[in-house]
């Protein structure tokens, strides 16, 4: 595909008051896509560090990029989203910038939230990082990397991801050894101060969760075409093709989102989480008695219907959250190279019983359109991640048949020619 117009390549996904894109896909072409899997790509970093212009030279993107002068003043609010150049399967995030001096403290809640969204979306997290902040603790990438550990240590069952560090403005004779060891000690210190912070829970090995890698850019004004050409190759290294050998990105790091419900996946973890400053622990409750209310609500309150929005979100939630830990269970039996079997007979158990239980629990809504919309949603989104196991078992079956074959058929009695058709 040819690189989208300014206007259509970025999208605004959360804006700056919070409010979260509520389309079951972000771009149109997405609706094309089927259910192939995303790799989502995720920047963090200070406020007018240069986090858009780099992912414009990395991707190719589109982003807004600050103009000269405009100090404290967040170019990117919220998180945008873009795809980059030529890969409609790569999707860029850039996420407003940390200690903004617009937001003034109380905006570094809002910025953690963004940050621990894009972790629980994100296959690979880029760091911006000053050259002359390595080595120095408590500054804003740091403080978000902490988030997202946080994140990752909530989430028990959760995959790993790639961090990688891109110090920026880094200088000539830098000792690239000196600078990447002190990186990757001080991410360790965080993961401890992380691990620390989740009382009562075992300690995790960072490596189990996270994958880190540390690269140095040069500076962008002063040495622009060694800048432009290292953006290129950190470009090409990150949009590597996944199976090819030596690639940066590797499958162990897909989050499994498929193209044609990334938005409402992408919803479902806003709103589960941070929708009007609901803190951990207490959604459920507020969630319920949400509804409670709504229920009471006389009908030229609620226009007959926002008991029934109140009950199809809190439901269709539930009922996501409990049908996504099922396929993942699929999901991680497929990735560690075994073949569920029954895989038909259990994927349609799950579909079924995900749509059978969302009707039961909305019944006294069923004429309601708002109930109509979102049981399609989530039958087009189960059946999207079933999909993808079923097309990643496919794949695992095809290449130990090629395997066995090569095996059964290596024979020194074979004719010469013989490879020529395997």
């Amino acid at each position: 595909p040819t690189t989208p117009t300014l206007t259509m390549s970025v999208v605004q996904v959360v804006d700056a008051s919070g409010n979260i894109k509520d389309t079951p896909t972000w771009f149109p072409e997405d609706e094309s896509l089927g259910s192939e899997s995303l790799t989502v790509f995720a920047m963090l970093g200070p406020q007018g560090s240069g986090k858009s212009t780099l992912l414009n030279a990395v991707f190719g993107t589109a982003f807004h990029t600050a103009p000269k002068g405009s100090l404290g003043v967040a170019t990117s609010k919220g998180i945008a989203a873009a795809k980059a150049a030529e890969n409609d399967l790569a999707l860029v995030l850039d996420v407003e910038g940390a200690d903004a001096r617009e937001r003034g403290k109380a905006g570094k809640a809002f910025q953690d939230q963004c940050a621990g969204f894009v972790a629980q979306l994100a296959d690979v997290i880029l760091v911006n990082l000053w050259y002359h902040d390595v080595g120095r603790l408590g500054t804003a990438p740091l403080d978000l990397l902490e988030v997202v550990f946080k994140e990752a240590l909530a989430d028990e069952d959760g995959g790993k991801t790639l961090v990688r560090f891109v110090v920026r403005d880094a200088e000539d004779d830098a000792d690239k050894n000196a600078v990447v060891q002190a990186v990757l000690a001080d991410a360790a210190t965080v993961w401890d101060a992380a691990c620390a912070a989740a009382a009562g829970k075992p300690a995790v090995d960072m490596h189990k969760k996270f994958n880190l890698d540390v690269v140095l850019l040069p500076h962008f004004k002063y040495s622009r075409p060694q800048f432009d050409a290292q953006c290129a190759e950190l470009g090409a290294e990150l949009l590597e093709n996944s199976g090819a050998p030596g690639a940066l990105v590797k499958s162990e790091y897909s989050k499994g989102l498929p193209v044609e419900s990334i938005g409402a996946f992408a919803k479902l973890g806003w709103d589960s989480k941070y929708k009007e400053g609901a803190t951990a622990g207490a959604g459920a409750a507020a969630n319920a008695q949400a509804m409670a209310e709504a229920r009471e609500l006389p009908a030229t309150e609620q226009g007959g219907s926002a008991a029934a929005i109140v009950a199809a979100d809190q439901i269709f939630s539930e009922t996501l959250f409990a049908s996504t830990g099922e396929v993942d269970t699929l999901m991680k039996t497929v990735e560690s190279g075994e073949k569920v079997d029954d895989l038909g007979n259990k994927s349609n158990e799950i579909l079924t019983n995900a749509i059978a239980r969302f009707s039961a629990e909305t019944a006294e809504y069923s004429n309601e359109p708002v109930v109509a919309r979102k049981k399609r949603e989530l039958e087009e989104i189960v059946d999207g991640r079933l999909h993808t196991v079923f097309l990643k078992q496919l794949q695992l079956i095809r290449e130990s048949a090629i395997q066995r074959f090569k095996t059964s058929t290596a024979s020194d009695e074979m004719p010469s020619d013989f490879a020529f058709f395997t």
